[in-house]
């Protein structure tokens, strides 16, 4: 027969004291995680772009928008601008230009390059420019905000 034994220097309170704080320590444990997936959206830490259409076609462009560390979407910050840097390579343009998901404020051209600047809604994900573009052009995409300034690699497009 297995005889257990019972510290008598240990009081049945004290016993009851540890077990209770026990208790909350693993629910602090547990809130940790829960409290970082609250839906804050994280800083954006680069910049993507996709260029649509086919080489040789004249409707060309590019999505752009903020990602984070996973490669996810970044909602705009408020008071997030961005410029698009259009170089002209070897008589290359663009024109008929759209652009959706930002608001233009301003065109500056300097020889072969045209930069584009726009205020980017809070919230939003993605900035659409497109345009009829001849030859090639290389673009650069800057995003500026309460999380710095963030920009593209260039990225080269060849239409008509």
């Amino acid at each position: 027969m297995t005889e257990y034994r019972t510290n008598p220097n240990v009081d049945r309170r004290t016993v009851v004291k540890g077990a209770a704080w026990a208790v909350p320590v693993i629910a602090a444990a547990t809130a940790v995680p829960l409290a970082s997936a609250s839906g804050v959206p994280a800083d954006p830490t680069d910049v993507a772009i996709s260029v649509f259409g086919q080489t040789g076609q004249a409707d060309r462009g590019f999505e752009t928008h903020l990602i984070d560390k996973n490669f996810q979407p970044v909602p705009f910050p408020s008071g997030t601008s961005m410029s698009i840097r259009v170089t002209s390579v070897n008589g290359g343009a663009v024109d008929g230009i759209t652009t959706t998901g930002a608001t233009l404020v301003a065109t500056h051209i300097n020889g072969t390059v045209t930069t584009y600047t726009y205020i980017v809604p809070e919230g939003g994900t993605t900035v659409s420019f497109r345009g009829n573009v001849t030859g090639t052009i290389t673009a650069v995409v800057t995003y500026a905000g309460s999380f710095g300034t963030i920009s593209s690699s260039a990225i080269s497009i060849t239409g008509a």
